[in-house]
């Protein structure tokens, strides 16, 4: 058994706090690992499930959670994988997206007293199989076209018009950039369900609500609902388009998916399979995933999860 029940693994390329800063923060009730370079979170939370440590905080961002996670998982093709330990998160990053969902504190040290409150829940874990490459994720998969276009407003655009900047950045414009990217025709299959063909602009597979650092793609996820939550932006071109991206950075693009041949598709499952022409790199947690093919599933209640106040 370790000489403290609790770890903590920071990545300081997260940039909110060093070691230093962090034990001012944490004090004398954990230790203190770093990582050094990609996939070490994996491999240290791995290191404190062998040597006993009851709780595994990942004090970084969205990527440092991702790693932590997937190295406290059983193996994916486990269907009844349950972590053993209690994962929580110290938000450092930029993102904090997951964060976000499970009501944690932003701020460093609030956080640290919510995690010291222990009000914890078993939230569910999803598993991605890409090309029969195997990965967990805690919070979204996206893929497709609306995150590049995300990246290609400019810091002013974003700054002077906040959420609408999609919008009044002219339909035009925000034509031309879709031309150049180009729509995805995707085939999706959700559960046992009949295939479903969409010509899409994105599409997120979405266990909890935001990403981005905030842009809430999956207003209505749950996650402890054993389900993710499948969101879909179809190949709507000019003003309209315009109009959904303004909708998706303010959280209201789900009204439009009553209509069935409205321009956003929202449904729910356990299991989603994507398969889109040309292929659609998801980025997951942070990571890019390209691939042809990817299938999602939900495993319910699989990770006890330190949560905020407001969860």
């Amino acid at each position: 058994m370790a000489r403290d029940s609790t770890c903590v693994i920071l990545n300081p390329a997260a940039g909110a706090a060093t070691e230093i800063e962090l034990r001012s923060i944490v004090g004398d009730g954990a230790e203190i690992w770093t990582t050094r370079q990609p996939r070490d979170g994996i491999a240290l939370a791995r290191r404190a499930v062998t040597e006993g440590f009851a709780t595994v905080i990942a004090a970084g961002g969205d990527g440092t959670l991702n790693e932590v996670v997937n190295g406290l998982m059983p193996a994916p093709d486990r269907p009844d994988a349950v972590a053993t330990v209690v994962c929580g998160v110290l938000p450092l990053g930029t993102g904090n997206d997951f964060a976000r969902t499970i009501g944690m504190p932003l701020e460093p040290r609030a956080a640290w007293g919510a995690i010291q409150e222990r009000l914890t829940r078993r939230v569910d874990v999803a598993a991605l199989e890409r090309d029969r490459c195997e990965r967990w994720f805690i919070n979204m998969s996206v893929g497709g076209s609306i995150d590049q276009i995300h990246d290609r407003l400019t810091d002013e655009m974003k700054k002077r018009w906040g959420p609408f900047a999609y919008l009044l950045a002219g339909a035009e414009a925000l034509t031309a950039l879709l031309t150049e990217i180009g729509p995805h025709q995707v085939e999706l299959r959700l559960d046992d369900g009949d295939p479903i063909e969409l010509e899409v602009w994105s599409v997120a597979v979405a266990n909890g609500r935001t990403v981005g650092g905030g842009i809430t793609v999956a207003p209505e996820a749950d996650v402890a609902d054993g389900l993710l939550d499948c969101v879909a932006i179809r190949g709507v071109r000019g003003l309209e388009m315009a109009k959904v991206a303004a909708a998706v950075a303010v959280g209201k693009h789900l009204d439009a998916a009553s209509d069935a041949d409205g321009p956003v598709f929202f449904q729910r499952a356990r299991t989603i399979e994507v398969r889109s022409r040309p292929a659609m790199p998801f980025t997951t947690d942070g990571e890019v995933n390209p691939a042809s093919e990817s299938f999602f599933t939900a495993h319910a209640s699989a990770l006890e999860m330190i949560v905020g106040p407001e969860s």
